[in-house]
This record gives C-alpha cells, sequence and structure tokens, in this order.
C-alpha cells in the first residue's frame, strides 16, 4: 500500500513565499500601470486651471484663462485663446 507523502514544513513555507511574492509583483505592475507619469511619458498631458483643479471639460475655463499643462518633462503656461 502506498501513502501519499506530504511535502514538509520547509517545502511549504517555499512555495507559500514564492507565491506571495509573485502576487507582489502583480500588485507592483498593477500600481505601475496606472502611474500617471507613465502616461505622459507616453504623450498624454494633464491640464490644470488656475487653481490647480485638473480640467476635465472647456466648461471651466474661459478665454484669457491661464493653464498649467503637464507634460513629462515640464510645465508650460498658457492663454486660452479660442474654445471649440
Amino acid at each position: 500500500m502506498y501513502t501519499l507523502m506530504r511535502p514538509g514544513p520547509k517545502r511549504e513555507s517555499k512555495r507559500w513565499f514564492v507565491s506571495l511574492g509573485k502576487k507582489v509583483d502583480d500588485c507592483e505592475r498593477l500600481l505601475l500601470a496606472g502611474d500617471p507619469r507613465l502616461k505622459l511619458k507616453q504623450g498624454y498631458s494633464i491640464v490644470k486651471d488656475k487653481q490647480g483643479r485638473v480640467l476635465k471639460s472647456i466648461n471651466r475655463v474661459a478665454r484669457g484663462d491661464i493653464i498649467k499643462v503637464e507634460l513629462s518633462d515640464g510645465v508650460l503656461d498658457s492663454k486660452v485663446e479660442d474654445i471649440r
């Protein structure tokens, strides 16, 4: 009669730590994927009004307003000349 041998505590611990390490790596990848700096490096920008709030609509700016455009390597101060 054969009996199934269970792995010893050291082997189970090692397997648990390897599994935990993979989960940590997965979480790190997810966090990095949502990093706004990565999006800036891909060519996107973050546009803010004079109070520093992120602009999501043209309804929050008027002609002549100064806005800040954040790029991967710096910030541009821009004046709104036209809204379409």
